[in-house]
């Protein structure tokens, strides 16, 4: 986007602080970069010392994903293997899901992965029995396993979410073809 474009655009756009406080243009022009989102995925070239400004009518999920609270949700309904699954999420600018806390476990995998299986962005492909996520966030031993669960049984690396479980976590195969959930956050948690 070139700038004569984005700035056009900010003079007739309402300008949020990524906290949701309105601003004016003029602070924009002279003091701060500006986050613009590009086919509705935040992109922020911000000034870190100040925080990530945004057009508060343009980042929003993009079509065919589901908001909730502060990121966006693709849910698959395609198969494909964990790899596949990954290699189509980091395409779309997100990751495999991760799951920080009880809300986003259950929340999003209770409304849309009813009786179904989707991949997720946990595995221990790197070092048998060391469970991280793909989009590199912090993995916290919740107790969301399944009884017995993980259990390596024939060389399974990679972590899905059964929705008929509570969103209950299982460790498979990565080879397997599954449905997969895609996430990445939207303009709300920008900072």
């Amino acid at each position: 986007m070139n700038q004569e474009v984005l700035e056009n655009s900010y003079r007739t756009s309402v300008l949020l602080w990524s906290n949701s406080t309105p601003t004016s243009s003029d602070i924009l022009r002279n003091y701060f970069t500006l986050c613009c989102c590009v086919r509705s995925y935040l992109k922020c070239f911000c000034n870190q010392s100040f925080g990530c400004l945004f057009f508060s009518a343009h980042c929003q999920c993009q079509q065919g994903w589901r908001e909730y609270e502060t990121k966006c949700y693709f849910f698959s309904t395609d198969v494909k293997s964990w790899m596949e699954a990954n290699a189509f999420c980091l395409e779309h600018n997100s990751n495999l899901m991760s799951i920080q806390d009880i809300h986003e476990r259950v929340r999003p995998t209770s409304k849309h992965t009813h009786k179904k299986i989707y991949w997720m962005g946990l595995n221990d492909q790197v070092s048998e029995g060391v469970w991280e996520w793909s989009d590199g966030s912090p993995f916290i031993e919740y107790l969301f396993w399944m009884p017995n669960q993980p259990d390596n049984w024939q060389n399974e690396d990679c972590g899905h979410v059964v929705g008929s479980s509570y969103g209950q976590w299982n460790d498979e195969n990565c080879n397997i073809k599954r449905k997969y959930i895609c996430k990445h956050v939207n303009r709300k948690s920008a900072h």
